[in-house]
């Protein structure tokens, strides 16, 4: 009578094998290396997360991830709302991570969860701010909810897709009393 419960079984592909270096017992302690393609990624409030998308994920709109129904902090101005920064660059000539598409030609500031504190039944949503750095300096971009030519606000065309490097602000209580 068989033991095995395919459920679990956790099949994973090693990519190498460590015998004896460096060890005190020599080949009864290998150490196995392996790829994960999924790992659990807490964004603590108050803090700058910095992770890599999944290789093996499908790209999907930042709109579409669940980092709304998970608990994103919208704002008026990018400067108390969450934020989303995407490393635009070709990974593969520098390190084994995914390559980044990049988005329309300007000076994208990040992308910001957008909502009406007016209202608490508005729906957020994740805006892309572009700004022209010949009017109005970083700083300035964050801080300001009048948009004009010097400052746009667009639906956000951000994607998250395979191997791509990430950073992520999210909101707390110390930062939103610290602005008061």
């Amino acid at each position: 009578m068989s033991t095995f419960v395919p459920s679990a079984v956790k099949l994973r592909e090693y990519e190498k094998l460590f015998f004896g270096t460096n060890q005190l017992y020599g080949y009864e302690n290998p150490f196995l290396e392996f790829w994960a393609d999924t790992a659990a990624i807490t964004l603590f409030t108050d803090k700058v997360t910095y992770f890599h998308y999944p290789l093996t994920g499908p790209t999907i709109p930042v709109s579409g991830s669940g980092l709304i129904e998970s608990g994103a902090v919208a704002g008026s101005i990018p400067y108390n709302s969450d934020k989303l920064w995407k490393k635009n660059a070709d990974y593969k000539r520098f390190i084994r991570w995914g390559n980044s598409s990049k988005p329309d030609t300007g000076v994208w500031l990040c992308t910001w969860l957008s909502g009406n504190m007016n209202n608490s039944n508005s729906v957020p949503v994740w805006k892309d701010r572009w700004y022209n750095p010949g009017y109005i300096d970083l700083s300035g971009a964050f801080l300001t909810n009048s948009l004009s030519s010097v400052v746009i606000d667009l639906d956000s065309q951000i994607t998250f897709e395979p191997g791509v490097w990430y950073k992520y602000f999210h909101v707390g209580d110390d930062f939103n009393l610290a602005c008061k």
